[in-house]
Order: C-alpha cells, then sequence, then structure tokens
C-alpha cells in the first residue's frame, strides 16, 4: 500500500553537487513513493508482483505538489 510520497532530500544536491538538484528533481514529478506491506509473504527472483488498485481520492503527483508545496491546486 502506498504511504506517502518520497520526496528529495539535501543529500541528492551534495551527491550532484548542485544546489538546484533537488528542485530540478522536484520538478520531474517523478519522486516516487514509499510502500508498506499489507500482507507477509516470500518472494523470490523471477517471481510475479501483481499489483492491485482502488480509485485513488487523488493522484501521486498532486500530493507531492502538495507535500513540495504546501499549496492546494486545482488538478
Amino acid at each position: 500500500m502506498v504511504t506517502q510520497p518520497r520526496l528529495p532530500c539535501y543529500k541528492l544536491g551534495l551527491r550532484f553537487e548542485s544546489d538546484e538538484m533537488v528542485k530540478r528533481f522536484l520538478a520531474s514529478r517523478s519522486t516516487g513513493f514509499y510502500l508498506t506491506v499489507t500482507r507477509e509473504s516470500h518472494v523470490r527472483t523471477g517471481d510475479e508482483m501483481v499489483m492491485s488498485r482502488s480509485e485513488p481520492l487523488c493522484s501521486l503527483p498532486w500530493i507531492t505538489r502538495l507535500y513540495a508545496t504546501k499549496k492546494i491546486q486545482p488538478r
């Protein structure tokens, strides 16, 4: 289950030696997300992973934008 967006931190800027890297990464809207396990099991190389999806209340890019700007904008 998706729990929250994964946002870049200052370490990204340090790694790329660029103060602008965090802003560029956020602007790409490809920040990713953290997941939580809802049912424990064993996974091996080659196992098929099946993702189920319910209708989200809002999109992940929208949530990321909210985290980054602290402003609610229309979709």
